[in-house]
């Protein structure tokens, strides 16, 4: 079964015991977000996406507060 990348990285968060709160007005995708839970992540996987972090925000909407 495929899962969509919010899904996975929920489940990452959700697995490190990380306090997630995702937003959605999407029914779908409020379904989905729940749904991140039941996905276990192999140690390989989770070890995997923790490399990727180089410390650098992707995306900052103009209403995001000044976190950096």
């Amino acid at each position: 079964m495929g899962t969509s990348p919010a899904r996975v990285a929920l489940a990452w968060l959700i697995q490190q015991g990380v306090i997630v709160i995702p937003a959605s007005s999407d029914r779908a995708h409020m379904a989905a977000n729940l749904t991140a839970v039941d996905l276990q992540l192999s140690d390989a996987d989770m070890a995997a996406m923790a490399r990727t972090d180089r410390n650098h925000r992707m995306i900052n909407p103009a209403k995001s507060p000044a976190w950096d």
